[in-house]
């Protein structure tokens, strides 16, 4: 009894270690990372924000001078208080990833963060040699008392590990931690430590180099891995076994495999932060090279998961074989969203045996296009890989990019 007493404890402990972890840590994906294009947009659009704020500094425009007068200087009774949030949201920022870095290990979040700070005080250096202290901007008695050093160097390292670092972290720390560093961006200005344009151009600066870092070596995939989604799935009252992740992958979907108490084959798609930029970056690849711009745009996780089961729904009704929709929802403390299907038995198209494959086989194929195109739906993604060959017929799965066809 008292052994049966002792291993229920020791598993709510690690159940509530799970929880703080995942209160405190973006999902580890299996220790997965990937580069991402929408690091490579970030990185381009950092460049040319900092090529363009040079000559923008450079001007010593009245609308720049204009916005330091009116927000500097600051009341004296609460100089203190400007003084303390741009310390608290500068160097507390880089402190407080620090602790976390120390409290819950991940050498990996460590070693880049900490690589993300020093390429970054080296950029510092290295356009300050370049353009001068001051960027060449001109000397000003209105500027009397402002610092109009640049880069910003304390802001553009702070970001820089802020952002090297947040992959790792949960949403609510994402919160926390960029309300820390816009409120430590304003104050910058107000206490006179720098001028608008030079914090920006520093922030984008040192987003710019943790974009370029993640491009370069990869970063989390923001999904759960196949042992935290075990854990988890029991919130949407379906008991799956064996779960484990599936070898093809989709760029914002996690996809998990897995069986029912019958054996039977079960698919897990899991959204998780990352879907979103998926979406609107295939989205905007398809508008900028085909004439359909593709499937409607839905930003939120839970409404990707239900546009698929419903569109599943609608294939179905169209006469055509589709996997069985077992459960739609948000699970786990960071409320991923995970759309749950029961597959027939058989090889995906890909792996069927081509002797195997009849001219009937052929012939259902074409009919299950038919019956999609008159029901008015365009799958989107048919291929080898979406279609299944069971013994009941041809099957399609996969309806993530399926879309209502135009009439």
């Amino acid at each position: 009894m008292a052994s049966v007493t002792s291993k229920s404890v020791a598993g709510a402990d690690r159940r509530a270690a799970r929880r703080w972890r995942a209160a405190v840590l973006g999902p580890r994906g299996g220790g997965t990372t990937r580069r991402r294009a929408s690091d490579a947009f970030r990185l381009g659009f950092a460049v040319a924000v900092v090529a363009v704020s040079v000559p923008a500094m450079q001007a010593n425009s009245a609308a720049e001078l204009s916005v330091v007068h009116a927000l500097n200087p600051p009341p004296a009774g609460i100089s203190w208080l400007v003084t303390s949030v741009f310390w608290l949201g500068s160097v507390g920022v880089i402190v407080l990833l620090i602790i976390l870095g120390l409290l819950v290990p991940r050498l990996a979040a460590a070693r880049w963060t900490a690589v993300a700070a020093v390429v970054t005080w080296g950029v510092c250096l290295l356009i300050g040699r370049i353009l001068g202290p001051s960027a060449g901007r001109p000397v000003a008695d209105s500027l009397a008392g402002l610092d109009t050093s640049y880069p910003v160097t304390q802001l553009a390292v702070t970001i820089a590990v802020a952002a090297t670092a947040l992959p790792y972290l949960s949403r609510p720390l994402h919160r926390l931690v960029s309300l820390l560093v816009v409120m430590a961006s304003i104050t910058a200005v107000v206490g006179g430590s720098a001028l608008p344009v030079n914090a920006v151009s520093s922030l984008v600066l040192g987003w710019g180099v943790a974009a370029g870092l993640h491009l370069a070596v990869g970063s989390p995939l923001g999904l759960p891995s196949a042992e935290e989604v075990t854990d988890w799935i029991a919130d949407l009252n379906v008991a799956i076994a064996g779960i484990a992740r599936a070898p093809r992958q989709a760029w914002g979907v996690e996809k998990l495999t897995g069986h029912d108490a019958a054996g039977r084959k079960i698919e897990l798609s899991v959204c998780g932060r990352d879907a979103s930029d998926a979406r609107v970056l295939a989205k905007l690849w398809r508008f900028c090279f085909y004439r359909d711009s593709g499937p409607t745009l839905i930003l939120d996780r839970l409404q990707q998961v239900e546009h698929e089961a419903y569109l599943t729904f609608m294939a179905g009704r169209a006469g055509l074989q589709v996997p069985e929709v077992l459960a739609v929802g948000r699970f786990g403390p960071r409320r991923d969203a995970a759309l749950i299907t029961r597959l027939p038995d058989g090889p995906a198209l890909s792996e069927a045996d081509a002797d195997s494959l009849s001219d009937g086989t052929l012939d259902e194929l074409l009919l299950a296009v038919l019956r999609l195109r008159e029901a008015g739906i365009a799958h989107g993604t048919l291929g080898a890989e979406t279609i299944i060959v069971s013994a009941a017929g041809i099957c399609l799965r996969a309806c993530r990019q399926t879309n209502q066809a135009r009439a």
